[in-house]
């Protein structure tokens, strides 16, 4: 198992992302119950960036103080989102997954969080109409930063994996810029009566990572 290093930054949750795991890595990480789902999945691919984002979530887990065995976490999904379940039960925390490429990304905190890697590429700039409204492609046409389509992209997976209602879409997220910087963004959402913010930087020169944690409700 591969642990990619993360810049320093002031979040409150807890981040990890994992590649590469192995048997030894399956057999240790991952209760019978998971490997069983884990076979189902056709590709090779798909089935190793399904086990690290777990294997991910479980190590958050382990550091977070909430469980003292890999093989004791399970992740479902309760209500359409992930949830943390420990030796059965729910745990305390909130969770977030995403993978990109043979990448996984996993994320827990005490408030909702959302996480997205995306691996960089070209996308052209006439799919904002999936995902931004009309001041946010604004915003988008001003950004100086490299990649800005994949960071806004990711910004709003992120913000939408935090707060929004499931089912509803990628344009139900609002966000305003805060900052820019070389080589990553600051934002602040606004989402189903909830608002929080989100970071995103560059991974290298591979991916783009974005960060969500739920702050105050927007009516506050």
């Amino acid at each position: 198992m591969k642990r990619h290093p993360i810049p320093e930054r002031n979040w409150s949750g807890r981040v990890a992302i994992v590649s590469d795991v192995d048997e030894a890595d399956l057999e240790t990480q991952l209760t019978e119950h998971e490997r069983s789902m884990m076979a189902t999945l056709r590709l090779a691919r798909r089935r190793n960036e399904w086990a690290a984002a777990r294997i991910a979530l479980k190590q958050l887990a382990i550091a977070s103080g909430v469980a003292e065995r890999a093989v004791d976490c399970e992740i479902e999904r309760i209500e359409g989102r992930p949830a943390l379940l420990v030796c059965g039960s729910p745990a305390p925390l909130f969770v977030s997954l995403s993978h990109s490429r043979g990448v996984s990304a996993g994320m827990v905190g005490a408030q909702p969080v959302g996480i997205d890697l995306q691996e960089v590429r070209s996308i052209s700039e006439r799919a904002t109409r999936f995902f931004l409204s009309d001041e946010e492609a604004a915003m988008l046409a001003s950004l100086a930063i490299a990649d800005r389509m994949m960071h806004l992209w990711a910004a709003k997976e992120a913000a939408w994996k935090a707060s929004a209602i499931p089912l509803s879409t990628l344009r139900s997220v609002a966000f305003t810029l805060e900052s820019e910087g070389a080589d990553a963004l600051r934002l602040r959402y606004v989402s189903a009566g909830r608002s929080g913010s989100i970071d995103t930087l560059r991974l290298d020169d591979d991916f783009v990572l974005a960060v969500a944690e739920e702050g105050s409700p927007a009516s506050q």
